[in-house]
């Protein structure tokens, strides 16, 4: 594959107090459904993925009792890194 140059990026900011195994199966989940659900996918360059049983579970649990593990953004380059600058980046 020939290197194309891009105008979108994938961020994901994860939470440091979750365990390594946990974090990374919920980034892969995020990224999934992210995946799943935008509008353009041919712009990420993934497979498509069904994502709908996650939100449903997702949908069924009250903000109070939800613990985000993971959160996973992806769009201009600008807006993206702007959004994302005030985390962390993974230290694992």
């Amino acid at each position: 594959m020939t290197y194309q140059p891009t105008t979108h990026k994938f961020v994901a900011v994860l939470n440091k107090k979750i365990s390594a195994g946990q974090v990374m199966n919920a980034l892969a989940h995020a990224t999934a459904g992210l995946a799943g659900s935008y509008p353009a996918p041919e712009e990420m360059r993934l497979d498509d993925y069904t994502y709908t049983e996650q939100q449903e579970h997702t949908a069924q649990t009250s903000e109070a009792e939800l613990e985000y593990w993971a959160v996973v953004m992806f769009g201009e380059t600008g807006k993206v890194t702007a959004l994302a600058k005030k985390f962390s980046l993974w230290r694992g």
